[in-house]
């Protein structure tokens, strides 16, 4: 019965239970390279294109590394390098603005002349934050504007893409384009729900409710079905001149659960410009003029500031839920608040570049060329991540904010779903990163004796990325054991307690 029990317990490990790591005493620095060394020897990963470097911030010493000087595709662990400049380069109480500016008379109340909207790059402007500008205009007793309303994008250049995205479907929302002035990520939600009756159209409602998009309702309401594949029903959104049109079709069952589709819009500024005057019509301010595209002109007089929330903030959705459009929407802004607008990635990217040669990671040594991580051509190195990793949480003034900004396995951000059975929770905060060629982790945990340990796993080429995030998991559950007392018989639960 002993050795029976013992080999379900090599089957289970060899397998990798994630329950192991509740009842495991802990292991020491050889036993835990033995392990690893073994997890590495998976056919799922590429031995040319994987690279693992596990440091200890406590004892500032590699622990682990494999090829860790390997310059591989990071995916959006570029997020990592993108949010440590923009803390440092910004500052955590940074704050975006929007604008409010006219160019006439104001009198009794009315606006003689135009009303200027300007962004300066905020990415998580959304229509709540847009409807109390609205009011903040009112608040300042206009009650009529008798001009035309100014969209003003002039604080990024044109470029609607991060660099070397390349051409992927470009409705959904990761995929949202980038301009100073824009709104809830640039995209708009679609909500779809069956009819009342079979035969009928669905529901479809847009949110924002706005004129900047019109609807095509072309699916039918059919009846109730078992079948949860091969439905016959698609929501696109087609570009336009003066705004967009949300195409439904297909068939949807009696039965088809609510849903919410976001989809990217094609002209951020018009977009944005197009809700805030409806949000001024109702609020009791009528304008009498068209929107238009262009610049603030440099005497024009400030009516309102909207302020966002501080960067500090902003950075926490950016890497616990790997947003693209907030980490371009930052490299921008990063690159016009260092050199001068308009922002560009290229300048964005060289505040980033700027901020590695400060801790010794040279240009000739990777390839950044984006702020999100989405490009295949970026490069770098297991090595470089630990080192912003170790170099953030050596930083009093950054550390709070960066390592909180960081997904926390099994609870929430891009690491919910991972390991939630382990018996960690809370001690392993990490920044996910995934592309059809590429899976990656990089951050932080904490050992069963306490010691702080910073990690970063590249694995280009894997066979299969839900099997490597597997390995993953695997990996750090080890490194979670690693105890530098042989006889510790510490486990993670009463580490948790």
């Amino acid at each position: 019965m002993k050795t029976l029990l013992s080999l379900l317990c090599l089957f289970f490990i060899g397998f990798g239970s994630i329950s192991e790591a509740q009842s495991t005493a802990g292991l020491s620095q050889v036993e835990l390279k033995k392990k690893l060394d073994d997890l590495l020897q998976s056919r799922c990963l590429d031995p040319k294109n994987t690279g693992i470097k596990i440091y200890s911030l406590d004892r500032n010493k590699t622990i682990y590394q494999y090829q860790s000087d390997r310059l591989l595709i990071p995916a959006s662990n570029v997020k990592i390098l993108t949010s440590a400049a923009a803390l440092s380069a910004l500052k955590p109480d940074y704050q975006f603005r929007t604008a409010l500016l006219h160019d006439g008379k104001l009198e009794n109340g009315v606006l003689k002349g135009n009303l200027y909207l300007k962004g300066f790059g905020d990415p998580k402007l959304v229509q709540e934050e847009l409807w109390r500008t609205a009011i903040g205009i009112k608040n300042k007793g206009i009650r009529r504007i008798e001009g035309d309303l100014i969209a003003d994008d002039t604080f990024f250049d044109g470029k609607r893409y991060g660099n070397g995205w390349g051409k992927a479907n470009r409705q959904r929302a990761y995929h949202a384009k980038l301009g100073a002035l824009s709104l809830n990520f640039n995209v708009v939600n679609v909500h779809v729900q069956p009819g009342s009756k079979v035969g009928g159209p669905p529901v479809v409602v847009i949110d924002p409710d706005t004129s900047y998009i019109t609807v095509l309702n072309r699916a039918t309401t059919i009846q109730r079905t078992k079948k949860k594949r091969g439905i016959n029903f698609k929501v696109n959104i087609l570009h336009g001149k003066k705004g967009d049109k949300i195409r439904v079709t297909g068939n949807i069952p009696m039965n088809f659960e609510p849903k919410r589709y976001f989809r990217a819009v094609s002209n951020p500024p018009l977009y944005t410009a197009t809700v805030f005057k409806e949000y001024l019509m109702r609020e009791g301010i009528p304008m009498s003029g068209a929107i238009r595209l262009s610049e603030t002109p440099s005497d024009a007089s400030i009516l309102y500031v909207h302020h966002s929330v501080p960067l500090s903030r902003v950075v926490a959705d950016l890497n616990k839920f790997s947003n693209n459009f907030v980490a371009e929407q930052i490299l921008k802004t990063m690159g016009a608040e260092r050199f001068g607008d308009p922002g560009t990635d290229v300048k964005g990217t060289n505040v980033v570049e700027e901020f590695l040669s400060r801790h010794g990671i040279e240009k000739k040594d990777y390839t950044l060329v984006d702020g999100s991580g989405l490009s295949p051509r970026n490069r770098l190195t297991a090595s470089q991540i630990v080192t912003i990793l170790s170099t953030m949480y050596g930083d009093i003034r950054f550390r709070p904010e960066f390592v909180s900004s960081f997904a926390i396995m099994g609870v929430d951000g891009s690491g919910k779903n991972r390991m939630g059975e382990s018996g960690t929770r809370g001690s392993v905060r990490v920044k996910t990163g995934t592309l059809s060629r590429a899976s990656c982790l990089s951050g932080y945990l904490e050992t069963l004796d306490g010691e702080l340990i910073a990690f970063s796993f590249l694995m280009n080429n894997p066979c299969s990325v839900i099997k490597v995030q597997h390995i993953q998991d695997q990996i750090i559950l080890r490194v979670i054991q690693l105890s530098r007392d042989p006889q510790t018989k510490k486990v993670i639960e009463s580490k948790q307690r």
